[in-house]
């Protein structure tokens, strides 16, 4: 009877204890969430630090975020603030080389946006402003010469060269 006990005993900690178990391999993922909030999440569906919302059963995401490929490779990189992406993102391939970055303001593209052949080197830059082609967007050889470069106003082509 006392055996039977301490095996359910012992089972049921097992069970409440493994999620922490699981949780403890992302520890070495270091986020400085910013005072006021608390770092959540898993490499399974990304780390990030949450604030409380106006409504304190809900929260939003507020600090820096990565999210990771299925094969443990960081797939992404940036940065929350009030729920919204901000600043520079950077984005990764399955082999850890960067793919693209962008830039958000209130989550939308607000700048720059860049992606990358696998050496490295640029492929395509955008401006934007306010989630909108805004500016000059060049596509680009390997060897880095221009191929194609427009020129926009609020989304629509200004001029083409």
């Amino acid at each position: 009877m006392q055996s039977t006990k301490l095996m359910k005993m012992v089972t049921l900690s097992l069970v409440l204890a493994s999620p922490l178990v699981a949780m403890a391999g992302d520890s070495s993922e270091q986020l400085a969430c910013p005072a006021g909030t608390k770092r959540a999440g898993s490499k399974a569906e990304g780390l990030f630090c949450r604030k409380a919302a106006n409504d304190p059963s809900m929260y939003v995401n507020h600090g820096p975020y990565v999210e990771y490929h299925s094969n443990g490779t960081k797939a992404a990189q940036g940065e929350f603030s009030d729920g919204f992406k901000s600043g520079v993102w950077t984005f990764y391939d399955e082999s850890g080389h960067v793919r693209g970055t962008t830039e958000f303001k209130k989550g939308n593209y607000h700048g720059q946006r860049t992606l990358y052949f696998p050496s490295g080197k640029p492929r395509l830059i955008e401006e934007y402003q306010n989630g909108s082609k805004h500016g000059l967007t060049k596509e680009l050889s390997e060897d880095g010469k221009v191929v194609n470069q427009v020129r926009y106003e609020n989304n629509r082509i200004a001029k083409s060269q």
